[in-house]
C-alpha cells in the first residue's frame, strides 16, 4: 500500500508522501478491505475519489523531487496530465478525429517548413505570421488534421497539439502569484509529456498577461521551457502585431521561427472553397454550386479590400447559404420532431410540478409519457441520421453578389435586359438633365458602358477624367447627375474643393496628419470618406488652384487605384470614378462661342453654320490643351483616362435649361396644389439676358429668382393664388410678366 502511494505522489510530482497518498492508494483497489469498510460505513466512495483527485492536483508543489526518485533519470515513467491541464487548454485533435476541423487545401510548402521546424532539437517553435484572415490558424489545425490522419514524419505521430486558454489561465486569479503558480505548472506538465505541442493563437497576448508589480507575464515564464527545446509551441500572430510586441523583446523573438503566411491568390482562394464547401453544405443543408464559389472569390477580392482571402469569400459563401436556409421550409421529419422535442420539454416541467405537489400518480402517467416521447424521439433521430444528406435550395452567383452588394453597398446585379436598354439609353437621360454638352456626354457613357459590361482594368479607378470649361457650363452638374444615375444617389459624391490645398500644409488634410501631430487619429478628408462610401464619384473641384503636391498624391490613386493614408492603412479608389474639373483655358473657349454671334457690342453679327462653329471650337479646344499640358505634369496628365472640354453655353441651351429650372419650381409649387407653365418667348427671354452676362447657366438662377419667384411669392401670400391656381410665365413689353389663369 505504501508502495502504491509513493508511486501516486511520483506521478504528481510531490516531493512528500502523505495521508491523501494512501487515500489514494487504499481506493485504487477497489476490490480490497479498506473499500469494502468504508462503503460499510456508508461513504461514497466516487465522491471521496473526486474530492480527493481535486485535492492531489491543487497541492502544492515544492522546488525539488525527492531524492530516491531521482536517482534513475532515465527510467521511463508514465506521464499523467491532470483536469487543470484540461481546464486551460483544448484537445485540437479531438477536435479533428470528430470531425469539427476544415480540410486545408494547399498551404503545403507552409505545414511542411512548420514540420521542420518542430523536429529541431532547440528552438523548435515556429511562429505564423500574417495579415488578418489569411489562414493561419487553419495552417495549424491543418497540422492537426495530418496527425489524426497519421500523415507526418515518425516524430510527430501520435503527438496532441492543445490550444492554449490564456484567458482561463487569468480568470480568477485574486492573489499574487496564483496566476504564475498555474502557468508554471500546466508548463511543467506540458513540457514533462513530450507528446503535447502547445498552440498559441494570437501569440502576442503572451506579452504583458498576468504581469503585475513584482511579478513575471507569461512571454517570461515561457522564455526558458522554449530556449531548452523541451516545450514545443506553435505561434500565430499578425505582421502589425509581431512587429508592435514581439520583435521589441529580442530574447522571445529569437525563441520563435518565424513562417510567413502569404495571401492565396484567386485561383488558390477558389480550391479552398471547393474543400471546404462541403462542411458548408451539410451545415445549411443547401447546394453551394461551382459558380457561386468562383463568384464568391472574384468579387471578394476585388470589391472587399479591407479583408484577405480566403476569409472574406468564406464569409461570402457562409452568409449567402444562411440567406438560403432561412427560405426553405423545414421536411415533415424535422418539423415532426421540433413538436416531440417541444412536447417533451412540457412533460417534463408538468411531471416536476406533480412531484412538487405530491400528485404522484399524475407524475407517474407523465413519466410514461416522458419515456414514450424519448423513445419516439430517438427513433426520429437515427431515421435523420440514416436519411441521405438532400439539399433543398441552392445558392448561386446571384446570391453571392447580392450578398456583396449588401455588404459593400455597391450594385452588383446581373446585366440584365432592362439594364442593358438604359445603360444604352445613358445618353438620352443625361443629355435631358445636362444641356449643350453632348460630347462629354457621350465620351462619359462610353467609359460607364465598358465598366458595366465588365471590360475596365481591375487594378484602377473606373474612369478618371478632367473637365474644362468656361464657369456654369455643367462640369460640376455633370458630376452629380452621373452619381444619382450610375451609384444610385447623388449622395454617393464626394467633393473635395481643391482650393481649400492651396499651401503645401494643407495637403496632408486630404489623407490625415502625420504621427506626433494634432489630428493623427482623425484620419484624412479623403480616405476616410471613400472607406465608407467606395463606391462613389470622386469630384476633384478646381484643381489647377490647389498646389502640386495635391497632385502628387493623385498619382497614386489614378494608376494603381488605391492610397496609403498616414495610419498606414490601404484606401481602394478601385470603385470609384475620378473626376476633375478646371477653369484652365476658359476666356478661349468663351471667345470661340461668341465668335459670329450677335451681342451687344455686335448686333448685327450674322449666325455662323455648324461647321464654322465646330471647326472653332476644335481650334479653341487645342489651344486649351496646350495651355493645360503647361500647367500640369506629363505624368499626371499620362494618368487620366480623358481630358474632355466642355463647350460654352448658347442661347438655345440657355432657354432650354431655363425650361429645367422652371420646372424644378414647378415640382415645389406641385405641393400647394399650383401649376405653372412657362412660355418659349419668356425662356428666350431669359436665355438672352444670361447670355449677356456671360457666365453660363449659372445667372439664369438668380434671373428666375428676381422675375419670377419673388413675385409669385407675393402672389401666393396676398392669396390672389390659391390651390388649383395656374400661373403663365409670359412676356409683355421685353419683360417678364406672371399671367394668372
Amino acid at each position: 500500500m505504501i508502495a502504491k502511494a509513493a508511486a501516486i505522489a511520483r506521478e504528481g510530482r510531490h516531493s512528500f508522501i502523505g495521508t491523501e497518498h494512501l487515500l489514494a492508494a487504499i481506493l485504487a483497489n477497489k476490490n480490497g478491505q479498506a473499500c469494502a469498510l468504508l462503503r460499510k460505513n456508508k461513504f461514497n466512495l466516487g465522491e471521496l475519489e473526486k474530492h480527493l483527485n481535486l485535492l492531489l492536483d491543487n497541492a502544492a508543489k515544492l522546488s525539488g523531487i525527492i531524492q530516491p526518485f531521482a536517482r534513475n533519470k532515465n527510467r521511463k515513467v508514465k506521464k499523467r496530465l491532470d483536469a487543470s491541464f484540461f481546464s486551460f487548454a483544448i484537445d485540437l485533435n479531438q477536435k479533428a478525429e470528430q470531425g469539427g476541423i476544415d480540410p486545408v487545401i494547399g498551404r503545403e510548402q507552409e505545414i511542411e517548413r512548420m514540420i521542420h521546424i518542430l523536429g529541431r532539437r532547440k528552438k523548435n517553435n515556429p511562429v505564423l505570421i500574417g495579415e488578418a484572415g489569411v489562414g493561419k490558424t487553419a495552417i495549424a489545425e491543418g497540422l492537426t488534421y495530418k496527425i489524426a490522419q497519421g500523415a507526418v514524419p515518425p516524430f510527430l505521430r501520435n503527438k496532441k497539439i492543445m490550444r492554449l486558454d490564456l484567458t482561463a489561465i487569468v480568470a480568477g486569479t485574486m492573489f499574487r502569484g496564483e496566476f504564475e503558480m498555474r502557468l508554471k505548472r500546466f508548463l511543467d506538465q506540458a513540457e514533462a509529456n513530450p507528446k503535447i505541442i502547445l498552440f498559441i493563437d494570437e501569440l502576442h497576448t503572451v506579452i504583458g498577461a498576468g504581469a503585475a508589480q513584482g511579478s513575471l507575464d507569461t512571454a517570461n515564464i515561457l522564455k526558458p521551457a522554449l530556449a531548452r527545446g523541451s516545450l514545443r509551441c506553435i505561434g500565430a500572430t499578425t505582421f502589425a502585431e509581431y512587429q508592435k510586441y514581439i520583435e521589441k523583446d529580442p530574447a522571445l523573438e529569437r525563441r520563435f521561427q518565424p513562417i510567413i503566411i502569404r495571401e492565396p491568390s484567386v485561383a488558390e482562394t477558389i480550391k479552398i472553397l471547393s474543400g471546404v464547401k462541403k462542411n458548408y453544405e451539410k451545415y445549411h443543408g443547401v447546394k453551394i454550386t461551382e459558380e457561386a464559389i468562383q463568384a464568391a472569390a472574384y468579387l471578394s477580392d476585388r470589391y472587399i479590400t479591407e479583408r484577405s482571402l480566403p476569409d472574406k469569400a468564406i464569409d461570402l459563401i457562409d452568409e449567402a447559404a444562411s440567406a438560403a436556409k432561412m427560405k426553405i421550409q423545414p421536411p415533415k421529419i424535422i418539423a415532426a420532431l421540433e413538436k416531440y422535442e417541444q412536447e417533451l420539454q412540457k412533460t417534463i416541467a408538468e411531471k416536476i410540478l406533480a412531484v412538487k405537489s405530491e400528485n404522484y400518480r399524475q407524475a407517474s402517467i407523465l413519466k410514461q409519457s416522458q419515456d414514450f416521447l424519448n423513445e419516439k424521439i430517438s427513433r426520429l433521430k437515427e431515421k435523420i441520421e440514416k436519411t441521405p444528406l438532400c439539399f433543398s435550395g441552392q445558392i448561386t452567383k446571384e446570391e453571392i453578389k447580392l450578398i456583396v452588394s449588401e455588404n459593400t453597398g455597391i450594385p452588383l446585379s446581373a446585366i440584365t435586359i432592362s439594364e442593358k436598354k438604359r445603360l444604352n439609353d445613358l445618353e438620352k437621360v443625361l443629355g435631358k438633365k445636362v444641356i449643350g454638352q453632348e460630347k462629354a456626354i457621350q465620351n462619359i457613357c462610353q467609359c460607364v458602358r465598358r465598366l458595366r459590361a465588365g471590360l475596365s482594368c481591375p487594378n484602377r479607378p473606373l474612369g478618371s477624367f478632367i473637365f474644362l470649361g468656361p464657369s456654369g457650363v455643367g462640369k460640376t452638374y455633370l458630376a452629380q447627375i452621373l452619381a444619382a444615375e450610375i451609384f444610385g444617389d447623388i449622395k454617393n459624391l464626394v467633393r473635395i474643393d481643391m482650393s481649400e490645398f492651396h499651401e503645401s500644409f494643407n495637403v496632408s488634410r486630404l489623407i490625415g496628419a502625420p504621427a506626433g501631430y494634432i489630428g493623427y487619429e482623425e484620419g484624412g478628408k479623403l480616405t476616410e470618406k471613400i472607406r465608407r462610401q467606395p463606391y462613389s464619384v470622386v469630384l476633384f473641384d478646381e484643381i489647377e488652384k490647389a498646389h502640386s503636391d495635391a497632385l502628387n498624391i493623385l498619382l497614386q490613386i489614378l494608376e494603381d487605384g488605391y492610397l496609403t493614408d498616414a495610419q498606414g492603412r490601404l484606401v481602394n479608389f478601385k470603385n470609384t470614378l475620378i473626376i476633375m474639373t478646371s477653369n484652365i483655358g476658359a476666356a478661349k473657349l468663351a471667345q470661340s462661342a461668341a465668335w459670329g454671334f450677335p451681342s451687344p457690342k455686335n448686333p448685327k453679327a450674322a449666325l455662323p453654320s455648324e461647321a464654322d462653329l465646330a471647326a472653332k471650337y476644335e481650334t479653341s479646344k487645342k489651344e486649351v490643351l496646350q495651355e493645360i499640358e503647361g500647367r500640369f505634369k506629363p505624368e499626371f496628365l499620362n494618368r487620366v483616362d480623358k481630358i474632355i472640354v466642355f463647350q460654352s453655353l448658347d442661347s438655345s441651351a440657355l432657354a432650354k435649361i431655363a425650361a429645367l429650372q422652371i420646372g424644378q419650381l414647378q415640382d415645389r409649387l406641385s405641393r400647394q396644389k399650383i401649376s405653372l407653365n412657362l412660355d418659349q418667348k419668356a425662356a428666350a427671354a431669359l436665355a438672352k439676358q444670361a447670355l449677356e452676362i456671360d457666365r453660363g447657366a449659372r445667372p439664369l438662377r438668380r434671373l428666375i429668382a428676381d422675375w419670377v419667384e419673388d413675385p409669385l411669392a407675393g402672389l401666393i401670400l396676398s392669396e390672389k393664388i390659391k390651390a388649383g391656381g395656374k400661373v403663365r410665365i409670359g412676356l409683355e413689353k421685353e419683360k417678364i410678366a406672371l399671367k394668372i389663369q
